[in-house]
This record gives structure tokens, C-alpha cells and sequence, in this order.
């Protein structure tokens, strides 16, 4: 029994061992030959470039930031909103090839998924991000309520009352046993 458990350890180690040695080789041959990432940010021609907003729901008229790289230093960009196409602005890129700013959403957009496209004047590139447009959500005539229905009950005043119960139970208990007392007493 020991000879086996002695063999299987042994099997053991070699498979951690080899395993390691390629695991290792592998990491090692992947340092050599991989390629470089490129990263957009700063850099042109874009790799693979995204406008980023800061966030992806609107109402009509509110303000959305953006940010897009992979441009040339300088150059024109023009923002869109498709579904119905309304030119938004015209931003210029910084040095590095990022083009920074934000846009009002426009009040005759309809609600729903539409899409930002941010367009090189010079370089044709092209980067979109979709956002969704909701509406404003309607004035609660409570403003101390979160907006969410009420489905329970008043759980307070359900206590209180059986507690006024029970404490008026005790009460008449009390009374009839002290008249109990004072009957058999008299």
C-alpha cells in the first residue's frame, strides 16, 4: 500500500512539475511574439475606438457628455443623433486625438434606443454609442412617497389597537377578581 501511495505522489509531482514547465514555456513564448496592443486613446489611426457617454438614459432636453479618441489633433468632428438625424454640434479634437463635450437631446426626439455618431471631418472616422431616450417621469402629489404603489396596510395602528385590547382584557380581569375577593370577604 505504501509502494502505491509512494508511486501515485511521485505521478503527482511530475504532472505539477511538467505542468508548471509548460505553462511556463507558454507564458514565456507568448511575451516573445505577441504584438503589441495599440490603444486608441491619443493615438490615430483608431485601433478600436469608442465614443464613451456618461450615461446611456436621457429625457428630451438634458445634457449627456461626451468622449471620443482616435481622431487627428485638431480636427472637426461632427456629433449626430440618428433615428431622425439632428446634427447636435461640431466638437474640435485636442492634440492627442480626443474629442470632448456634450449635447442637449433634442425635444422632438421620439423615446427610445438611438444613436450618437461622432464623424472626423478630415480622417472619416467614425464612432457610435446608442443611448435611450425616457420620459420624465410624472410628479408624485405626495412628495414623501417614492413613486411605488402601496400594496399593504398600516401596520401600526393594527398593533396599537390589539395592544389596547389586550391591556383593556387585563383591566376587567383585574376588576373581577377583586370583586370576587370582596364578595367572599364581605
Amino acid at each position: 500500500m505504501r509502494a502505491i501511495k509512494a508511486s501515485l505522489a511521485v505521478i503527482g509531482m511530475s504532472a505539477v512539475l511538467a505542468g508548471g514547465a509548460i505553462a511556463g514555456a507558454g507564458i514565456a513564448d507568448a511575451a516573445t511574439t505577441a504584438k503589441p496592443v495599440k490603444h486608441c486613446k491619443g493615438g490615430y489611426p483608431p485601433a478600436s475606438c469608442k465614443v464613451k457617454l456618461d450615461h446611456d438614459h436621457a429625457h428630451r432636453g438634458e445634457k449627456i457628455g461626451f468622449e471620443g479618441d482616435g481622431y487627428q489633433g485638431g480636427e472637426q468632428a461632427d456629433g449626430d443623433v440618428h433615428s431622425t438625424v439632428v446634427r447636435v454640434g461640431t466638437y474640435t479634437a485636442n492634440a492627442q486625438g480626443v474629442v470632448t463635450g456634450s449635447f442637449t437631446v433634442p425635444t422632438n426626439l421620439s423615446y427610445g434606443s438611438h444613436t450618437f455618431i461622432l464623424t472626423g471631418a478630415t480622417s472619416g472616422t467614425v464612432e457610435t454609442a446608442t443611448f435611450t431616450v425616457t420620459p420624465v417621469p410624472a410628479a408624485s402629489a405626495d412628495p414623501a412617497t417614492s413613486g411605488l404603489a402601496f400594496t399593504g396596510t398600516n401596520v401600526a395602528e393594527l398593533v396599537g389597537s390589539g395592544a389596547a385590547l389586550v391591556l383593556a382584557g387585563g383591566a376587567l380581569i383585574v376588576v373581577a377578581r377583586r370583586r370576587k375577593h370582596a364578595n367572599t370577604a364581605a
